[in-house]
């Protein structure tokens, strides 16, 4: 979990060692963790009116998984967008 003040931006990641381990009950399961984190904890309480971004993170996303989970309301990261973020192409 991270979360941005200034924005009132709050993420949650869900990491996987492949794409295919984001399946539609690994997804729901993390969606219900969320829920019950935002509705159920102190903590979460803050959150209230904050937008909720929920990552997926995975070595590999190909480009229809990626797609398709986008398309579902998730963030995809894999390690080439972390080394683009890193190493820019100049």
């Amino acid at each position: 979990m991270a979360s941005n003040d200034e924005t009132k931006t709050v993420r949650f990641g869900s990491c996987k060692r492949s794409e295919t381990a984001h399946s539609q009950e690994a997804l729901a399961m993390f969606d219900g963790h969320v829920a019950r984190f935002l509705l159920q904890t102190n903590e979460g309480k803050r959150f209230t009116g904050w937008t909720i971004e929920k990552a997926l993170y995975s070595p590999h996303f190909s480009q229809p998984v990626r797609e398709r989970l986008e398309g579902q309301g998730y963030v995809c990261r894999d390690l080439v967008d972390f080394r683009s973020t890193l190493h820019p192409v100049i």
